[in-house]
C-alpha cells in the first residue's frame, strides 16, 4: 500500500468536498450553452459601458460561424484569435467551435515573424486580428501564410466609453482585403450542423512562448477545459453569476480556463479591458463588483501601488 492508495490529503479537503470530479460536460460548447439557457439574459461580458448578455453572445457567435461556414471553414480548421482582451476574442472561440473548428489563442504581442512560425505549424483557414496591426503583422505574412479568411476589428468596438488611459490614440483604420469582423457577423450564413465533440476533441491550440526553441503548440482537449472549469467551480467554490474579472491575457491557459471557462461553467459575467492597465482594473473592480480573479503578482502588486488604490 503507498501514499498513493491511502490519500492522506482528503483528510486536508473541507468538509463535503469531494474526493474526485465528476464531468458535468463532454465539450466546452455544452458548457457555454447551458449557461445560455439558464441565464439568458444575464450578462456575459461586461467591457467598459458594453454588456453582451449570454443569449446575445449565443447570436454573435452564430453569426460568425454562419459566416465562417459559408467561405469553407468546416469540421478541425482553425481560427487564429490574434487579439487582446476584447469581447470579440469571446466571439470568435465560441464561433470556430459552432462551425466545428478549434480556437487558436495567439499573444496579441507577436510580430509577423513570430505570427508566421506559429501559422506555418497551424495552418489556420481564419484569423482575427486588430485593425490597427494588420498592416504590420498578419499583413505582412508572405501568401502562402495568409490565413484564406482574414477578420479585422477595433478596440473601440462594443463599447463607446473609449477611456484614454488606454484608447487616446486609437482609432478605426480601414484594412485593405479584409473584412470587417462585425459585418462578417453581420453577414453571417447558414449555421452548419451542430457539432458533436468527444472530451478527447481539441478545443485550443495554445502556443507555448519559444524560450528554448521553435513554439510548440499544446493540444487542449474539450474534456480538459471542462474539468478544470469546474474545479475551479467546485474547489475555489466559484458562486453562480459572480463577477469574474479579466486581468490575465485571454491568449494565455490561465485567462482561458480561469476566465472564460470559468464564466461559461457559472453562468458569469467576465469583465474586460482591453489591456493590463492598473487604474482601469480598479475602476472595473468598483463599477462591476468583480468577484474572483486570477493573474500574475505583479499586477496585484501594480494594482495596489495605484494612487488611486484603497
Amino acid at each position: 500500500m503507498s501514499i498513493y492508495d491511502e490519500k492522506p490529503w482528503l483528510a486536508l479537503y473541507d468538509a463535503g468536498q469531494p474526493a474526485e470530479i465528476v464531468p458535468e460536460f463532454t465539450d466546452a460548447l455544452a458548457m457555454f450553452r447551458a449557461a445560455v439557457a439558464r441565464a439568458p439574459q444575464a450578462p456575459a461580458i461586461l467591457y467598459f459601458d458594453g454588456r453582451i448578455s449570454y443569449a446575445e453572445l449565443d447570436r454573435l457567435s452564430d453569426g460568425l460561424a454562419g459566416y465562417l461556414a459559408a467561405h469553407g471553414f468546416g469540421a478541425g480548421d482553425r481560427l487564429a484569435v490574434y487579439l487582446q482582451n476584447v469581447p470579440q476574442f469571446v466571439i470568435a472561440i465560441l464561433g470556430a467551435w459552432k462551425a466545428g473548428g478549434i480556437a487558436v489563442a495567439v499573444n496579441p504581442m507577436n510580430r509577423a515573424r513570430e505570427i508566421g512560425i506559429l501559422f506555418a505549424d497551424c495552418t489556420p483557414k481564419a484569423v482575427v486580428c486588430h485593425d490597427t496591426t494588420f498592416e504590420e503583422t498578419v499583413g505582412a505574412l508572405e501568401p502562402g501564410l495568409r490565413p484564406q479568411i482574414v477578420l479585422t476589428t477595433s478596440a473601440l468596438a462594443f463599447q463607446t466609453r473609449n477611456d484614454r488611459r488606454l484608447f487616446a490614440a486609437t482609432q478605426r483604420v480601414a484594412c485593405a482585403g479584409t473584412v470587417d469582423f462585425e459585418a462578417a457577423i453581420a453577414a453571417g450564413g447558414a449555421l452548419p450542423p451542430a457539432p458533436s465533440y468527444k472530451p478527447d476533441d481539441i478545443a485550443f491550440l495554445v502556443y507555448t512562448s519559444g524560450t528554448t526553441g521553435v513554439p510548440k503548440g499544446a493540444m487542449n482537449t474539450h474534456g480538459n477545459v471542462t474539468f478544470n472549469a469546474q474545479t475551479y467551480r467546485d474547489w475555489i467554490g466559484l458562486g453562480e453569476g459572480a463577477p469574474i474579472l479579466g486581468i490575465a491575457p485571454l491568449f494565455h491557459i490561465t485567462g482561458l480556463i480561469g476566465h472564460i471557462a470559468a464564466a461559461f461553467i457559472t453562468a458569469s459575467p467576465l469583465i474586460l479591458a482591453y489591456r493590463f492597465e492598473p487604474g482601469v482594473m480598479l475602476d472595473a473592480i468598483e463599477e462591476h463588483k468583480a468577484a474572483f480573479t486570477i493573474g500574475a503578482i505583479t499586477a496585484f502588486i501594480a494594482m495596489m501601488n495605484h494612487p488611486d488604490a484603497a
